[in-house]
């Protein structure tokens, strides 16, 4: 049944991600300018490389809906949210990544750096998607017991 709580866990996943493409990450203050760094990059040229992570967000949003969509077959759902733990997990690796690689770059001050609450979005997503597995696990256990009464 798609009206589960863990379809609730799943779609609010899905728009904390999605929410990253609006809110940024971080916002430095270079010369007086504000530079926004969010899920496209940065518009600022310094030395450093940049990994973009914009892919890795639309891949966790497309999992995220598909999870949502096989509530049928719990076994599928479990996998397709393994998968999106290990791409959400990159996702926030790379954006630390991206965050170290900047600040080394550029060489700013830290009262310059102002962290975004774009940086903690994808941290609410790993924790709804660890309670929708919890609750798919849970309903899985209530129907191997209803199995075991018959």
């Amino acid at each position: 049944m798609i009206q589960r709580i863990q379809s609730i866990y799943l779609a609010i996943s899905a728009i904390s991600l999605s929410l990253t493409f609006f809110i940024p990450f971080g916002i430095y203050t270079i010369l007086g300018v504000k530079e926004v760094f969010n899920a496209t990059g940065i518009n600022f040229e310094g030395d450093f490389t940049f990994i973009p992570v914009v892919f890795n967000i639309g891949i966790s949003i497309i999992l995220a809906f598909i999870s949502i969509i096989s509530f049928k077959n719990r076994k599928i759902q479990l996998k397709v949210n393994l998968v999106n733990y290990l791409i959400i997990m990159s996702l926030i690796f790379l954006v630390f990544i991206n965050f170290n690689t900047i600040e080394k770059g550029i060489n700013l001050p830290k009262d310059s750096i102002h962290y975004g609450f774009g940086m903690f979005l994808p941290i609410i997503s790993l924790v709804c998607l660890f309670m929708a597995n919890r609750a798919i696990k849970s309903d899985e256990k209530l129907i191997k017991s209803m199995d075991r009464i018959r």
